[in-house]
């Protein structure tokens, strides 16, 4: 602890003299010895006709964060004689805690001096470093002495002293259970999830593609984010965004935050040869799955109006061949955004059965798993939803 620490041309030579001798003692007693810059809360008497308060402090400040960051200094005391609230040096206190926020191994020591007139210093001492705190600055480090008259931590006041060094202890606690909790429930595992529907034109061989996704992992993923150069692909809520050099489209991984779910949408029009196979004989059709995915459910309107619904799974390739029946009610004359509002608003168990926007030569097919467009990335745990409104 010296005062010379915050002198004008003072503290610059001190610290040289530090500097020439301290290698040679650490190197043989194997200690590190650091000091306080000494700041009197109250000038020397003999100095106090000759100085400015405002003036004194200033000055001492002005040194300190000059020579805050040398290896030999290990932060401030407040000292000298402890006749005056605490509080008259919160100014003094509070650009203390700001060097702090810049070094968090800086320490701030404060002499509270409790005495009959003064019992609450320490509290004071503890509430300036609080208030004088940035914006999402923890506590620096502090040493307070001579608290007297310290509240009993058993007591309403002391308790209320003591929640401002727990509380931090109580986050740190809390932090580390969410953690945990989110660790084991969910684990290190990737989730994502992915809705999208085709307009599939299977007489022109066209597929016109929108789908949204959403991606939510641990860790960001190594290979970064794959598309096809057809695929349009935008990003929601982010700022520039990395392409690496790579074929067709590759997104930096630092577009993904951890444990921040990553939402995008994707569009593609391109020609596409996979349809359906639909062979009608009266109220009977055979249908075969050219798709090349699986479809989970069916629904199928003839040009002779005919209706025919399929709940079971279609694996690719296989045939299948469905009975129906003639539609009475005509179709909803609904917009193709109507359309898609009403498929992903609609229930599973309900979707082979509520196509009733469908036009004659229309079908609606159902898969889980994406179609026609490139998510970006396998997550391990993947939810898709994707419709193919197809005509024939």
């Amino acid at each position: 602890m010296y005062t010379t620490l915050v002198k004008k041309g003072q503290a610059q030579r001190m610290l040289e003299e530090v500097h020439a001798v301290m290698p040679a003692i650490r190197k043989e007693t194997g200690v590190l010895l650091r000091f306080l810059a000494g700041i009197r809360r109250i000038p020397l008497t003999i100095l106090r006709d000759r100085v400015v308060t405002g003036d004194y402090f200033r000055e001492n400040l002005e040194v300190l964060r000059e020579i805050a960051a040398d290896p030999y200094v290990a932060g401030s005391d407040i000292i000298g004689e402890e006749l005056n609230d605490i509080r008259d040096l919160e100014p003094v206190i509070r650009e203390l805690v700001r060097l702090a926020s810049a070094d968090p191994t800086f320490v701030i020591r404060i002499h509270a001096g409790e005495n009959d007139s003064l019992p609450d210093n320490v509290a004071h001492s503890i509430l300036c470093v609080k208030r004088s705190l940035l914006p999402g600055q923890a506590m620096p480090k502090m040493r307070i002495g001579h608290g007297l008259y310290t509240a009993d931590l058993k007591q309403k006041k002391g308790k209320q002293l003591l929640l401002i060094f727990t509380t931090p202890a109580i986050s740190i606690v809390f932090c580390l259970f969410v953690f945990l909790f989110i660790t084991f429930y969910e684990g290190w595992r990737s989730h994502g999830a992915a809705c999208g529907f085709t307009m599939l034109d299977q007489t022109e061989h066209r597929a016109d593609t929108f789908a949204q996704v959403v991606m939510d992992a641990a860790l960001r993923p190594s290979g970064g984010f794959t598309f096809s150069a057809d695929d349009l692909v935008t990003f929601k809520d982010n700022g520039s965004i990395d392409v690496l050099d790579a074929p067709g489209q590759t997104i930096a991984p630092s577009v993904m935050k951890p444990r921040v779910p990553l939402k995008y949408s994707v569009s593609r029009t391109e020609l596409r040869r996979e349809q359906l196979d639909i062979v009608f004989n009266g109220d009977k059709a055979t249908v075969t799955n050219g798709l090349g995915a699986a479809v989970a459910s069916l629904v199928i309107l003839s040009h002779d109006n005919f209706l025919f619904n399929h709940d079971q799974p279609v694996q690719p390739g296989e045939t299948v061949t469905l009975h129906g029946s003639p539609r009475v009610n005509p179709p909803e004359p609904l917009t193709l955004p109507q359309i898609a509002t009403t498929l992903f608003e609609e229930t599973e168990e309900k979707i082979p059965y509520t196509a009733t926007w469908l036009n004659k030569g229309q079908y609606l097919a159902k898969l889980d798993e994406p179609v026609f467009y490139s998510t970006g990335m396998k997550p391990d745990f993947f939810h898709v939803t994707h419709f193919i409104i197809g005509k024939f």
